[in-house]
């Protein structure tokens, strides 16, 4: 068989791109040909070739025809090369212009991955103010939603957010051209259901979870004396990072010592919020970190806290720190509350309560034992759920679908 995966980012990373590399291993190793369409890949090129496209990642209804002719065409030229194998299958990652998705399931069996809400959700994550997820069913009717939950305030102007309904649901429809959908989580299946997708169509496929081997030339980490608390993620407001710091403020006497990995736009505004609580000489900030780098701080980590105050997709950093032994705290958000089984693998916590976070990482702190038995029963219910031969059984499965519904 051979598979065309195409996403915008491909090779070396973080997150999807991680997942894409694992995928494409398993499948190449299972004797399958895979070759991935992109507009950049970073570092070694793992599949068996590497095509750039780089229009097919920046098209919308503003694009010129003509562009989204060319960018559709290259694609099918791609798809179309390889005459020795008629089994050629597309499988998108990324949530691209509609036009793409009805162009190619015209000619090619085709199958789109949902690894986040995007699908779902004209501002990409359903996340709101003051709830786990958004309640809402997409369309124009989150024109209306938005001045209760202001979830479209990325986009300045009512007309801005008038298009952004409008790209949407331009790409809802087309997306129901596709072949097959596969949802990384229970949670985003649901979703997909919920907002028209046929259960037929839709399918729950788990990602695969690998951590990072230790190796002779691995980075050292020289953690603090006592306790270290970790938390790896895009600083962001929806990653509820301020909602740590302050938490930590109420347990100050405690021995802690928090390491933040991740860049984001919210470094400024929660460095000056360490600075106000005269929390600095406890709280460090390590940006960017490589894939092996994350790997040896969640080993020195005590425990890894995650308190999004919206959904995740999945939660890999998560799943990858319990795979490694890690106990995990979290809110109780849909994603993550797939990943960590409260008081079996970690604890979840009355989302957005910041007394319960505090009192939840208190818990695990005065119990490392407690801790460790929690981490231990991680590992077990990563490998158990969300190993690379069980992401491989369950695609292939798809794969096979897909082919015979086209064929």
């Amino acid at each position: 068989m051979r598979i065309l995966i195409v996403s915008q980012k491909v090779g070396e990373g973080y997150g999807q791109e991680r997942i894409v590399a694992s995928s494409t291993a398993a499948l190449r190793q299972a004797g399958h040909l895979v070759e991935w369409v992109a507009e950049s890949c970073e570092g070694e090129v793992t599949a068996t070739a590497f095509h750039q496209i780089r229009d097919l990642f920046h098209l919308n209804s503003l694009t010129p025809k003509a562009t989204a002719e060319r960018a559709l065409e290259s694609l099918l030229q791609v798809a179309g090369s390889h005459t020795k194998d008629s089994s050629t299958l597309i499988h998108f990652v990324d949530h691209l212009d509609g036009r793409l998705f009805t162009g190619a399931s015209k000619r090619f069996p085709t199958l789109f991955t949902a690894h986040t809400a995007a699908p779902t959700c004209p501002a990409s994550g359903r996340v709101v103010e003051g709830l786990p997820v958004c309640p809402q069913q997409s369309g124009w009717s989150c024109l209306v939603h938005h001045y209760r939950y202001h979830c479209l305030s990325a986009q300045r102007t009512p007309a801005h957010r008038a298009h952004a309904v409008f790209e949407f649901q331009k790409r809802h429809a087309a997306l129901h051209s596709v072949t097959r959908i596969l949802s990384v989580s229970h949670f985003l299946e649901e979703q997909l259901l919920r907002d028209g997708y046929l259960r037929k169509q839709v399918a729950y496929v788990p990602n695969p979870v690998e951590a990072s081997e230790e190796k002779d030339g691995d980075p050292k980490i020289d953690p603090p004396a006592g306790p270290l608390l970790v938390t790896a993620a895009r600083l962001v407001p929806m990653k509820g990072i301020s909602h740590l710091i302050e938490a930590l403020k109420a347990i100050e006497d405690d021995e802690w010592t928090l390491w933040i990995v991740g860049e984001g736009p919210e470094r400024e505004r929660l460095g000056a919020l360490t600075e106000k609580l005269e929390l600095s000489s406890r709280i460090k900030f390590l940006g960017k970190k490589t894939r092996s780098e994350t790997a040896a701080i969640f080993r020195a980590a005590t425990l890894v806290v995650q308190p999004n105050v919206g959904p995740e997709g999945f939660g890999l950093s998560v799943a990858e720190a319990s795979l490694l032994g890690r106990p995990v705290i979290a809110y109780d958000v849909p994603g993550l509350n797939e990943v960590i089984e409260h008081e079996k693998t970690g604890l979840l916590v009355k989302y957005g309560d910041k007394s319960a976070l505090w009192m939840a990482i208190s818990r695990v702190l005065e119990n490392p034992d407690w801790g460790r038995d929690l981490g231990a029963a991680g590992t077990m219910r990563i490998v158990a759920n969300y190993s690379r031969e069980t992401h491989l059984v369950e695609t292939m499965k798809q794969y096979e679908l897909a082919l015979k519904e086209k064929g």
